[in-house]
């Protein structure tokens, strides 16, 4: 994931299996409400984070969880 803190877009990059096939990137704002949802991960997924309010943010893939900070 880059970058973090993200402007932008955000960028995912991961080692595509058939495991991904069916994995699901939630993101939740600090609030543990979810603003992003996708279904399907591809090798690559650009998210666009242009419209997320600037602050602290948890990324979930499947069972990873990782903080991600937006700035503008």
């Amino acid at each position: 994931m880059f970058p973090n803190p993200a402007n932008d877009f955000l960028y995912l990059i991961t080692t595509y299996s058939e495991a991904h096939k069916n994995s699901e990137i939630i993101i939740y704002n600090t609030g543990g409400n979810a603003v992003f949802y996708a279904k399907n991960l591809d090798k690559n997924r650009i998210i666009n984070v242009s419209h997320f309010t600037p602050g602290v943010y948890f990324i979930k893939v499947d069972s990873i969880v990782k903080k991600l900070n937006i700035v503008h």
